[in-house]
């Protein structure tokens, strides 16, 4: 079973957004002794459930960005945006704010009921999606812990109402600022004034040589915030807001969040949560699914998972989740004494699995990381990689039947998967209640 610590860490790192409050993960490990603390957590999933998509602990950790700006402060500013002396949209957005807190998934038993004085509209301005307003309010939570909501009011897509679009978490600390996504596809970013430079990255992109990497753009900050759009197609984890220049010394403890306003208003229809990105569904009875050829290793999923956080070939603005996160792991045994493990990452975003090889020595370090092609689930072998050094292929089907051929006849039967000969140029794949496929291994 997970213990606290974990939970906690694969929390902060697989969001990249949000640290639980002290006690949150206990809670949740508990079962939640009360009612309370068990239906706070389940509608906190429009922005927690990265941490389910990421499936298990994660390698780096994430905090807050030593800059960011304090909820709190906000309530000193006063009003700015284009919009700031419009007291009709003003009173607009105030009534919006005031109903969609009272209605908000958020609002479990009345939590959010205790607020303090009148809300305070930071900013209100002109968006690609219309009109839109940044206010906050301090409120007591039940517990008696004294916090400041903040959120953005806008135009809802979906019904073209002005509403309620996103708010923080209010349970979830510290409450310093971040970034909302809101409008058609969420596609329109307004981020909170950290007092530095912001960049934002809509997604991550892969090269031919398998290694991650971003664009950047520098934001321009102005009344309080900063406006973007991103381009058509950008995931929910796809974006990252960072607060300092994009380059070799930052990384994921420079970004700040980037919530979803699709997420916050389908929280009450259970749609708040987008699925797993895994490519094969290889699960057996939700452990991964390992497949041992070639020479007898020791080496396994966890092994796997060090030599991807190892690699450098991932997003290092995004935390590299391992174990749960790897639905299904080749381990072959190599006839020169090393070890291919070879498996699938699911990365979080929109980008396809991946296939991965993580070399290993005879002492069993890491020798080198090999980035294989996305993994397309509909292939009839979705699993074909060649090894360095003349070590062979790693392939692999689950539920059929292997055999390989390196002229005109077929050899081996093996099951599920195999290390076939660096020479072989074809694979045979029997499915049971199908015809056999011939599949070429050089595409």
């Amino acid at each position: 079973m997970m213990e606290t610590g974990e939970l906690g860490r694969a929390l902060r790192a697989a969001t990249g957004e949000l640290q639980p409050r002290p006690g949150f993960t206990a809670g949740v490990l508990r079962g939640g002794r009360r009612r309370l603390v068990r239906r706070r957590a389940a509608v906190a999933g429009g922005v927690l459930v990265a941490g389910a998509l990421a499936g298990g602990v994660a390698f780096g950790s994430w905090q807050p960005a030593p800059t960011q700006v304090s909820a709190a402060s906000l309530l000193d500013q006063p009003t700015r945006g284009d919009l700031a002396g419009d007291g009709v949209f003003l009173t607009s957005a105030t009534g919006a704010w005031k109903s969609g807190l009272d209605t908000s998934p958020y609002n479990v038993d009345g939590m959010l009921n205790e607020r303090t004085g009148e809300p305070h509209v930071y900013w209100a301005g002109n968006t690609p999606d219309g009109p839109a307003a940044v206010l906050a309010q301090p409120v007591r939570l039940p517990e008696g812990s004294a916090r400041t909501l903040y959120g953005v009011v806008g135009r809802d897509p979906g019904d073209g109402t002005t509403k309620l679009l996103d708010m923080a978490h209010p349970e979830m600390t510290p409450a310093e600022t971040g970034a909302f996504r809101f409008g058609r596809d969420d596609r329109t970013v307004l981020a909170i004034d950290q007092g530095t430079p912001l960049y934002v990255s809509a997604k991550t992109t892969f090269g031919p040589d398998g290694k991650a990497g971003r664009e950047w753009q520098q934001l321009k900050v102005v009344d309080g915030v900063a406006i973007a759009t991103l381009p058509e197609g950008t995931g929910p984890f796809d974006p990252r807001l960072l607060t300092r220049e994009p380059g070799a010394g930052a990384g994921l403890d420079d970004t700040v969040s980037v919530s979803r306003s699709s997420a916050y208003l389908r929280i009450p229809e259970g749609q708040g949560m987008p699925k797993a990105p895994e490519g094969l569904p290889w699960r057996v009875g939700g452990e991964p699914f390992v497949v041992r050829v070639g020479g007898v290793r020791d080496s396994g999923v966890f092994e796997f998972g060090q030599g991807l956080a190892s690699s450098g070939l991932f997003d290092q603005y995004t935390a590299l989740p391992f174990e749960n996160s790897v639905p299904w792991l080749v381990v072959a045994g190599l006839g020169d004494g090393r070890t291919a493990l070879v498996g699938e990452h699911g990365h979080v975003g929109s980008n396809p699995s991946r296939l991965y090889a993580v070399i290993q020595r005879v002492d069993g370090s890491v020798e080198t990381v090999l980035p294989g092609d996305p993994v397309d689930p509909a292939a009839a072998l979705p699993v074909r990689l060649r090894l360095p050094d003349g070590q062979g292929w790693v392939v692999a089907a689950k539920g059929a039947q292997l055999s390989y051929r390196t002229g005109d006849n077929w050899e081996g039967n093996f099951t599920d998967a195999a290390l076939i000969p660096d020479t072989a140029v074809q694979v045979q794949v029997r499915l049971p209640g199908q015809p056999p496929q011939a599949v070429d291994l050089i595409k």
